[in-house]
């Protein structure tokens, strides 16, 4: 799994981006946030040095859920900041 993370984040914060325009389906929005959840927590067991990839590709992201005021998202966003930080040696 550990070659594919920068393509497996990459796409999954695509596809939040994209759901975030229009949050409709509040199951599939979900299960997306489980996913990058469980990326982050199975990914930074293995490989802590990985955590810098998922800020960089998650926080711009996450910044512009939050500043656009994407309701729907909040209970999601917050616990996906804290699993980044939490595995974060910093």
């Amino acid at each position: 799994m550990l070659p594919y993370v920068g393509v497996l984040i990459t796409n999954l914060a695509a596809k939040l981006i994209l759901v975030s325009k229009n949050p409709s389906k509040p199951q599939f929005n979900h299960y997306l946030f489980e996913a990058i959840c469980c990326a982050i927590r199975a990914i930074c067991k293995t490989d802590a040095s990985a955590v810098l990839g998922f800020e960089t590709t998650l926080f711009p992201v996450i910044q512009e859920i939050l500043s656009n005021d994407v309701t729907e998202f909040l209970p999601y966003v917050f616990p996906s900041v804290v699993t980044v930080a939490g595995n974060s040696t910093r």
